[in-house]
């Protein structure tokens, strides 16, 4: 793919995200989102970097580079600290908030764009020395997870700042963007009354869809063997491992010749540590870069997701089932996220898993007899990913909200 820049200046926008800039979330949603809205602005990009960003530049993807050689990206990297080195966090949160302030100043920015929590709290606090239209895009309902995780003690004291902060972020919000509809009454508990409302905007996570291939027909279940697949993080505490692994010796016995094939940047000997030795010979875990997956999709008959039923999880909305989908591919999921739970059920896209995965034996042989039989499932889950879930749809939605403060 060429890049150029026209003669034409366009307008500044700072993006900021707690992300690497060579992160696979960033790489197929903000970076496919800043190519496809190029023509009309440039983006100055906040990253935070665990490594040099000489280093980092070197794993960069074609699409990545080709916007920064041509100046479409002005790339910021800051270093990233964890939540264990306290002091260089706040001191960072700082210095990135006056260097905030001085770019909108300096270039005469009218639009931050701030992506998670973190970004967000820089972003409203700058907004107080400054003025700038601030985009809260969510992700997910954040200090929720952190109790859920165990990271933080409900009504401690650092909940009680972090909660603080956020009711703050959201008063001081020009447009709000979440993930998904459940999130959006939280955050609309913290406003004010009386009060000028921010915007509110749902794009679920999305996916380019030019990116991955149809890749599932009739075929793919009814050749032998059956390769489910399980893509991105399994040692998170919101993935649950052990029903997962229950769920494997269901499908086994209803195919034995079927065969798990992960793919994770998370370590392979904790994650078999985790599953009975009898699944073991059924199993293969590798690693791929995003520009890779497309073909790793094509080699499977259906993808699985078996997450932690968790009240924390309102706002968030799985990106690996967006990809899937968009592949072609059958899901096999739980009934944990409530919008993904509604496309499963009016679209019929799969498997939708109600309860526990111990009482579901006997239902899920009938359910992948349904799959397995559906001639037309591929094409209903790539269309339902184009008509709810594709880039197209996020961007037109992102390219309204920023022309309103032009």
């Amino acid at each position: 793919m060429k890049y150029s820049r026209g003669a034409k200046a366009t307008p500044y926008i700072i993006y900021m995200t707690r992300n690497s800039i060579a992160d696979d979330l960033v790489s197929s949603q903000v970076i496919s989102l800043i190519n496809r809205v190029s023509h009309r602005y440039t983006f100055i990009l906040i990253t935070f970097e665990k490594s040099l960003p000489s280093k980092v530049a070197k794993d960069l993807d074609p699409d990545t580079l080709g916007l920064l050689d041509v100046g479409v990206i002005e790339w910021k990297p800051q270093k990233f600290y964890s939540a264990r080195e306290a002091y260089m966090s706040v001191g960072q949160f700082i210095i990135i908030t006056a260097k905030l302030v001085l770019l909108v100043r300096l270039r005469k920015i009218s639009i931050v764009h701030a992506r998670s929590y973190i970004p967000a709290f820089i972003a409203a606090l700058a907004k107080c020395l400054c003025s700038f239209n601030l985009i809260f895009d969510t992700r997910a309902v954040w200090i929720r997870e952190l109790v859920s995780d165990g990271k933080i003690t409900e009504n401690g004291p650092v909940y009680r700042t972090l909660s603080i902060l956020e009711k703050f972020t959201v008063q001081s919000s020009d447009v709000i963007v979440t993930l998904t509809t459940t999130s959006q009454p939280h955050f609309k508990s913290l406003l004010r009354k009386n009060r000028a409302s921010p915007e509110f905007h749902v794009i679920p996570t999305c996916v380019e869809s030019k990116a991955f291939e149809l890749s599932w027909s009739e075929n793919n279940v009814k050749k032998q063997p059956l390769i489910y697949g399980i893509v991105g993080t399994v040692l998170s505490s919101w993935f649950d491992l052990q029903s997962l692994a229950r769920l494997m010796g269901f499908l086994l016995e209803y195919n034995p010749d079927s065969v798990f094939h992960f793919c994770t940047r998370d370590n392979a000997d904790e994650i078999m540590s985790n599953i009975p030795d009898e699944l073991h010979e059924k199993i293969l875990i590798q690693q791929l870069p995003h520009h890779k997956m497309s073909h790793f999709y094509k080699t499977l008959s259906m993808s699985i997701m078996i997450f932690r039923n968790s009240h924390s999880k309102v706002g968030s909305f799985p990106t690996r089932f967006a990809e899937s989908l968009i592949a072609g591919l059958p899901v096999i999921i739980n009934d944990v996220f409530e919008d993904v739970s509604q496309l499963m059920r009016s679209k019929e896209l799969g498997i939708l898993l109600s309860g526990d995965v111990e009482g579901l034996h006997g239902e899920l042989n009938v359910a992948l007899d349904r799959v397995i039989n559906d001639r037309d499932i591929s094409q209903r889950c790539r269309s339902t990913a184009r008509e709810n879930l594709s880039m197209d749809r996020a961007v037109d939605t992102y390219q309204e909200i920023y022309s309103s403060f032009f």
